[in-house]
């Protein structure tokens, strides 16, 4: 995507990600999980957790400390895809996980 690039143009080419397109998409998925789910739901499908869970919770929470700060704010408007995310980060197993996986760089 920035290979080639500027630093300009890098820099550029995130804010319209983080500002513009990310928020879209979010907004998107937001709408399709509040039809199927209602608003609030701490489950994308059905009354537990799933793999959908899972993916938006890694979307919303997972990744460097200045990505989770870009994505927060681009989710800001998104308080079902959030609330799903903070369920994910609460289960026990998740919890679990977390604490005891490895470093890597991914």
């Amino acid at each position: 995507m920035t290979r080639g690039k500027t630093d300009d143009e890098k820099a550029a080419a995130s804010d319209e990600w983080y500002g513009t397109d990310l928020p879209g998409w979010l907004g998107r998925i937001e709408a399709c999980v509040v039809e199927l789910s209602g608003a609030g739901a701490s489950h994308a499908i059905g009354g537990s957790l799933s793999y959908a869970d899972v993916c938006i919770w890694s979307l919303l929470r997972e990744g460097t400390a200045e990505d989770a700060a870009l994505v927060a704010t681009a989710a800001a408007e998104c308080p079902t895809l959030n609330c799903i995310a903070d369920s994910v980060a609460a289960h026990p197993a998740v919890k679990g996980w977390v604490a005891s996986r490895p470093e890597t760089a991914f």
